[in-house]
């Protein structure tokens, strides 16, 4: 089976990745995602509170007809803080996190779901419990 791997992909390879904090001098690995939903992340940050986001997509229906909403993912230290998904019925997808100053993130990515209908560009806010603002 050949696969075709695209800039977006972000290293991470059957929902498994390696995340290094080098200021705790820790090392751990963590696996999100099931074998149904087909979860990828395309986006890291580290957040002011040490812990990491990882955005990108998760399938939200059967294989056969399946779209995908935007994942959001935090994590501390190996330990889940929260996961959450954001999206309509058609296919919503983030490509970059980043940490803000209000402990919170930003996300920004591509949306069929709202806006004109097409691939449509978005801008979402989320606090730090991952609650759209």
């Amino acid at each position: 089976m050949k696969t075709n791997f695209t800039s977006r992909h972000l290293f991470i390879f059957i929902n498994l990745f390696l995340i290094v904090d080098l200021s705790a001098q820790q090392t751990y690995k963590r696996v999100f995602g099931d074998t149904i939903k087909n979860e990828d992340g395309y986006s890291l940050t580290q957040a002011y509170d040490g812990s990491f986001a990882v955005a990108g997509k998760r399938g939200n229906g059967p294989p056969a007809n399946i779209s995908y909403d935007v994942y959001l993912v935090k994590d501390k230290c190996g330990v889940l803080q929260w996961a959450k998904t954001y999206g309509g019925a058609a296919n919503d997808v983030a490509y970059s996190v980043q940490a803000t100053s209000d402990s919170g993130f930003i996300v920004v990515g591509s949306t069929k779901s709202f806006g004109a209908g097409l691939d449509d560009m978005f801008v979402m806010k989320v606090d730090e419990n991952g609650d759209t603002l």
